[in-house]
């Protein structure tokens, strides 16, 4: 009797595999509250700055700004600088997927978790002015570095 010989198929092809990884790493930049938060903001707020996101979702600057980079490398935002500051807003050009998943977001967030960082916002906004974001300070000591 002829062995028949086997395919290996414990590793998916290279296309397929580069595929998923792909995908994982879009599901993986959505698995994170604060960057839901993120995305709901802009879709329902438009451009706003990285001070005006972290004040609302109650992040450092640091964090607000690594989590806007993951979702721009997931394709789902995009920025421009504005002096010190930098502006994200939802992409302009979406993939198919990143659209689906903006289009589906509005109807799987909570209304009253949108409503809250709605009114956060509103009361940020009405405390700060017309200038939101505040200009960064620079050190004046002598030798300071930059």
């Amino acid at each position: 009797m002829a062995k028949r010989s086997r395919a290996v198929v414990d590793e998916p092809a290279p296309q397929a595999a580069e595929t998923f990884r792909e995908l994982g790493d879009f599901f993986a930049a959505l698995a994170d509250p604060s960057r839901l938060g993120m995305l709901a903001l802009l879709q329902r707020h438009g451009e706003m700055c990285v001070c005006e996101i972290q004040r609302v979702l109650g992040v450092t600057q640091s964090r607000a700004s690594r989590h806007l980079q993951t979702l721009r490398r997931a394709g789902l935002v995009q920025d421009r600088r504005v002096g010190a500051w930098v502006h994200y807003r939802i992409a302009d050009r979406p993939g198919p997927r990143q659209r689906r998943v903006l289009d589906l977001l509005p109807a799987l967030t909570d209304a009253a978790a949108v409503a809250d960082i709605d009114r956060k916002l509103a009361a940020w906004r009405r405390g700060k002015g017309a200038d939101p974001c505040p200009v960064p300070k620079r050190s004046t000591k002598k030798g300071a570095s930059r």
